[in-house]
């Protein structure tokens, strides 16, 4: 497994943020508890698929490092609704959509090899929106962008009240953050990296 500084610039290669940024964002996990303790250098704790997750959703949904924790704890259980079609997807897509938000993107990259393998020209974008707790999945296969997962935090929309809302945000504002399968090959590759050595 990579050490923590390794995945922080790998995560601030993808977003365009700087690694002071990025290990913000990981500091103040920490301190929540959602990420293990750890140090800078040769002792820097390593990180699993679920704290590459974990860092992932925090970067795709809060506003800045101190919402992170909090954005973390509103995305992590988002749960998966049918899409047409799921199935006809290729092993282990279907298994891996149909699991809650941050499990699924834990699974991604750590099955990303076996993704790429059995639809190696496909792209692919993670969209996540706020202040609505919704993510969604899609995939390009030829011309035309098609939805292959979408999580909500509940499976009956209307039942998010307003007053779920953060403080300070209009109900008509929505927020989208996305990342492409540049980010799942590269956080897969950082981990076969780090177990293989080469």
């Amino acid at each position: 497994m990579p050490r923590f500084p390794a995945l922080q610039a790998v995560l601030a290669r993808l977003d365009g943020r700087s690694e002071f940024a990025v290990e913000t964002v990981a500091r103040s996990l920490r301190e929540a508890g959602m990420l293990p303790p750890s140090v800078k250098g040769w002792g820097a704790a390593q990180a699993s698929h679920q704290n590459a997750a974990t860092m992932l959703i925090a970067i795709l949904a809060a506003d800045g490092p101190s919402a992170s924790p909090e954005a973390v704890q509103r995305y992590t259980g988002l749960r998966s609704l049918p899409v047409p079609d799921r199935d006809r997807l290729p092993d282990p897509l279907p298994g891996i959509l149909s699991l809650p938000f941050e499990q699924a993107i834990a699974a991604l990259v750590s099955g990303w090899p076996a993704v790429e393998t059995a639809m190696p020209s496909s792209r692919w974008q993670l969209r996540v929106s706020r202040p609505w707790p919704v993510a969604e999945l899609r995939l390009r296969d030829g011309a035309e962008w098609r939805l292959v997962a979408n999580w909500i935090r509940s499976p009956d929309v209307a039942q998010v009240a307003l007053d779920e809302l953060p403080a300070g945000y209009a109900v008509d504002k929505v927020v989208t953050s996305t990342v492409t399968e540049r980010t799942f090959s590269s956080l897969s590759a950082l981990f076969y990296t780090a177990d293989t050595g080469e």
